[in-house]
């Protein structure tokens, strides 16, 4: 696991966020109960983040995972270049083409703004997980202090001061929502195996 911001838990929470395809999320209490969200197809804070960049008058952002995904990376570059491309084709160009930097860029300064308003939803002091193959992939181009500073960006002080508690990680495991569902079904056969 790599750390993306550095942090101090305070409770038995934790959020874990995986943006690929869709975007998928869950809140753990305690490391046992799992409580699956629909975030992704809400429209959470998706004005609010678009306000003052390129993107505010797009049509094409409904829901938060048309922004906070795979296809998020998509339809922000295709705003910028009217082309239709793979997240992953544009992620390979980043260091070729200045409108597929530009759109991983803003994705990733969208990303933490997400963050850090699931984290005052749920406060997750035991930490923020991201997972997935798209974050592994995006790792490489997250710069920390700019990560953290739009995390913590247009907050109160006493929001700023919880907020910067909460670590962020990255899950570089793959396969983990297998792993989870082993882990689960192994607990429940030992359980009743009693």
């Amino acid at each position: 696991m790599d750390i993306v911001i550095q942090g101090q838990s305070f409770n038995k929470t934790s959020l874990i966020l995986g943006p690929g395809t869709g975007l998928g999320a869950s809140v753990v209490v305690d490391n046992q109960i799992v409580l699956p969200t629909e975030i992704g197809n809400s429209t959470f804070s998706i004005n609010s983040m678009l306000i003052g960049s390129e993107l505010n008058d797009s049509k094409d952002f409904h829901v938060l995972e048309d922004l906070i995904s795979g296809r998020g990376i998509s339809n922000i570059y295709k705003e910028y270049s009217g082309s239709v491309k793979s997240s992953e084709e544009i992620l390979m160009s980043y260091n070729s083409d200045h409108l597929a930097k530009k759109a991983i860029d803003q994705f990733l300064i969208c990303l933490p703004q997400v963050l850090s308003e699931l984290a005052l939803a749920y406060m997750p002091g035991n930490g923020i997980y991201l997972a997935g193959g798209l974050m592994r992939s995006l790792m490489q181009h997250i710069n920390p202090l700019k990560f953290k500073e739009c995390f913590l960006m247009n907050r109160k002080i006493m929001h700023a001061d919880v907020l910067a508690n909460i670590p962020i990680f990255l899950i570089q495991k793959e396969m983990t929502c297998l792993h989870g569902n082993l882990n689960y079904v192994n607990k429940f056969f030992l359980s009743n195996a009693r």
